[in-house]
């Protein structure tokens, strides 16, 4: 699971931070987390391709979380794409895809577009996707990308101690199927460790700390939180609807998260240093990316 940074930015675009975009590469899919002003030229900057995005999460209506729509669905048209697009988003979604996809001219695929409520679960190839309320001044719908659980260890002494032969038995055992020997049922769990829970990444999207966010992300190995402000400027936080820095060490605590990523960082801070020293007085595994960082989720992290 791959984790690309396109933009990490708040509000408007600075010289080092665009708007808020987020690629997660599984295997052979790609999905898209809101599309800042911009996006399209994130990816072309990146390691991920634009054209194979399948589905593209949005977590609210506000400008900088959507304006970059018209510029990659033109993008894609104008390289011939043909594969179907997926959107998703709070109420309202529809009507704002509609109204953004317009300015494209002689569109190449097809867009489908659905509004989705918290506790709502999104099918993708690889993984599902799982929805929870945020707490922002506009509807916020926070994601989780969550992989299934793995098949435990296969121990080969096991199987061959109970006459089970090399081959084909042994990679029926490990895809969960019985087999039979001498008469006797032989189950994957004679023969496995227990499974291995899948890997878990959450995006909060503009919110402010809540227990929405923190019941999604309980005991995930990712959790990306809006870190808008240092806690200096927690009154003016509040009254937007985001998290400073701190909050959001404090909400990966209670969540008992694996780590945390400080986003959509507000223009106002040039030096991001004092952000990141004030969560990780409370939550030590905390960091900042810049824009087209990569961060790799691996398997049993924890």
């Amino acid at each position: 699971m791959r984790i690309t940074f396109l933009g990490t930015g708040g509000v408007y675009p600075t010289k080092k931070r665009a708007l808020p975009a987020i690629a997660i590469r599984m295997e052979d899919e790609l999905i898209l987390l809101d599309c800042g002003e911009g996006t399209q030229r994130q990816f072309v900057q990146s390691q991920e391709s634009f054209m194979r995005v399948s589905k593209v999460f949005i977590t609210h209506l506000h400008a900088d979380h959507i304006l970059g729509i018209p510029g990659l669905i033109q993008t894609m048209t104008l390289n011939e794409r043909k594969e179907p697009l997926y959107f998703y988003g709070p109420p309202g979604i529809k009507r704002a895809v509609e109204v953004l996809s317009s300015f494209s001219n002689a569109l190449t695929f097809d867009i489908h577009t659905e509004e989705v409520e918290p506790g709502e679960i999104i099918a993708c190839r690889r993984f599902l996707v799982h929805t929870g309320p945020g707490d922002h001044t506009s509807r916020d719908i926070a994601y989780a990308i969550i992989e299934p659980d793995h098949p435990g260890r296969f121990y080969p002494e096991l199987a061959e101690r109970l006459g089970v032969p090399r081959g084909p038995m042994f990679r029926r055992l490990q895809n969960g199927e019985t087999v039979q020997i001498g008469g006797r049922s032989i189950t994957p769990e004679m023969v496995m460790g227990e499974k291995r829970p899948g890997r878990r990444v959450v995006y909060t999207g503009d919110t402010r700390p809540c227990k929405g966010v923190i019941d999604l992300a309980r005991g995930c190995d990712l959790l990306i939180h809006d870190a808008t402000h240092h806690p200096d400027d927690a009154k003016n936080a509040s009254e937007t609807g985001h998290s400073t820095s701190e909050e959001a060490g404090m909400v990966a605590g209670s969540a008992s998260a694996g780590r945390l990523i400080l986003y959509h960082i507000s223009p106002r801070y040039e030096d991001v240093t004092p952000l990141l020293e004030a969560s990780r007085r409370v939550f030590s595994a905390t960091e900042i990316p810049e824009d087209l960082d990569t961060l790799e989720v691996r398997r049993n992290e924890r």
